[in-house]
């Protein structure tokens, strides 16, 4: 999953589902950390209960269309709470921790690109930040 030719082929085939469903979430943005740790949490375990090695939560994508609209969220560049850093957030708050791929094409990465936030499904994810 590493490798960005095998995540743009991943996100291309979620892009190919007829619907969002319980283990796959689109995002034009909404980058709002709270809300992605607990998405991330639910998508690892309706994924763990639809037998799906992952959940993937991904930006930059039309919920109803699957277009790539494209995004500027960086997971990189992020902040949690507290100005920590998004990803060490997560992976405090989130266990398991989540894969993080960012996939960008054409030549203005940023009005081109998807994220794309993976989480394990091998065991009930839970997010310790809840409310």
């Amino acid at each position: 999953m590493g490798q960005h030719s095998n995540m743009t082929d991943l996100i291309n085939s979620l892009r190919r589902l007829p619907n969002e469903i319980e283990w796959v979430e689109f995002k034009r943005s909404n980058y709002e950390p709270q809300q992605i740790g607990e998405y991330l949490s639910a998508l690892a375990n309706s994924a763990c209960l639809a037998a799906r090695p992952y959940g993937y939560l991904c930006f930059g994508i039309d919920d109803d269309s699957h277009d790539v609209v494209g995004t500027t969220f960086d997971p990189y560049a992020e902040k949690g709470k507290g100005n920590q850093d998004l990803l060490i957030w997560l992976n405090v708050g989130l266990a398991p921790s989540p894969h993080i791929s960012r996939v960008s094409s054409g030549a203005d990465a940023k009005k081109s690109s998807a994220a794309c936030l993976c989480v394990s499904a091998r065991r009930q994810a839970v997010f310790v930040y809840c409310k």
